[in-house]
C-alpha cells in the first residue's frame, strides 16, 4: 500500500515528536508535552512501512530536530532575516528582478534555487494541507522549477532529466536596417530556455509565472504575507 502524502507528512511532525519526547526522558530541559508523550509510542510502524516517494521521502528520513510538534508543526529559528514563507518568497521576488535586469547563469541559478525552497518553508509551516501542497509541486511549471534548481545543484540528477537547459550565446551580426542580403547575417541575442521536447521555455517567462502561482496559491490557503522575522530591538 502506497503511502499518501498526507500520511508522510504525519510521520515528518511525529518523528519531529519523538526527538522531543527522547530528549525530555535524557533530562536535557524540554518539559513533558503530552502531545510528544502520547505520539511517540504510536508511530514507529508508519516510519518503518519502507521509503517513500519524493519529494516527501527526504522528509521523512531527516526531519529536523528543531522542528515543534504541537498541535501542527511551527517554523524553526530564522535564517538570519528569514524566517517564514513569505520572508523567502520576497527573496525570490528579489532574486526575479536582478534576473530579469541581467540575465545571467548566476542569477538564474538564485532565481530558482530560492523559488523551488519555498515548498520547504510552507511545508515546515504545517498549516497548508499536503495535498494542495503536492498539486503545486506536480504544476508543470514547477516541475521545470524544479528541474533548474537540481540541474544547477547537482548537475547530475538520479531520475534522469526530462528537460534540458539550453543556453545560446549571441550570435553578431547585422540590424535590419543595417543588414545587407548576401554580405551580413542578423544578430541573434543571448538566450536561456528550458527545452520541454521540441518546446522552448524562457527562463524569465516562467519566472514571471512561478511568481504569479506562489502569490496566488499563498492567497488561496491563507499563507501570511507578513515577514516572520522577529527582531529584540
Amino acid at each position: 500500500m502506497q503511502r499518501g502524502p498526507s500520511t508522510l507528512s504525519s510521520a515528518w511532525e511525529c518523528r519531529a515528536t519523538i526527538s522531543l519526547a527522547n530528549q525530555a526522558a535524557s533530562g536535557d530541559g524540554i518539559g513533558h508535552n503530552p502531545h510528544t508523550h502520547h505520539a511517540s509510542g504510536v508511530v514507529q510502524s508508519v516510519l518503518s512501512a519502507g521509503p517513500a516517494p519524493e519529494p516527501w521521502a527526504r522528509h521523512v528520513r531527516d526531519p529536523p530536530d528543531e522542528i515543534l510538534f504541537v498541535g501542527r508543526t511551527q517554523m524553526t529559528d530564522p535564517f538570519f532575516e528569514i524566517g517564514s514563507p513569505a520572508d523567502l518568497l520576497e527573496k525570490a521576488k528579489r532574486d526575479y528582478a536582478r534576473m530579469k535586469a541581467d540575465t545571467s547563469t548566476d542569477t538564474i541559478f538564485n532565481f530558482f534555487v530560492t523559488t523551488y525552497h519555498v515548498f520547504d518553508y510552507v511545508r515546515a509551516l504545517g498549516t497548508v494541507n499536503p495535498s494542495a501542497l503536492e498539486r503545486l509541486f506536480n504544476d508543470a511549471d514547477f516541475k521545470m522549477c524544479q528541474f533548474l534548481c537540481n540541474k544547477g545543484k547537482h548537475i547530475k540528477l538520479r531520475t534522469g532529466e526530462s528537460y534540458e537547459a539550453k543556453y545560446q550565446p549571441p550570435v553578431p551580426g547585422g540590424t535590419l536596417g543595417s543588414f545587407i542580403l548576401g554580405a551580413d547575417r542578423l544578430a541573434g541575442p543571448e538566450r536561456f530556455v528550458v527545452l520541454d521536447g521540441t518546446e522552448e521555455v524562457d527562463v524569465i517567462d516562467l519566472g514571471t509565472r512561478l511568481i504569479e502561482k506562489w502569490e496566488r496559491f499563498f492567497s488561496v490557503h491563507g499563507v501570511s504575507t507578513g515577514s516572520g522575522h522577529t527582531s529584540d530591538g
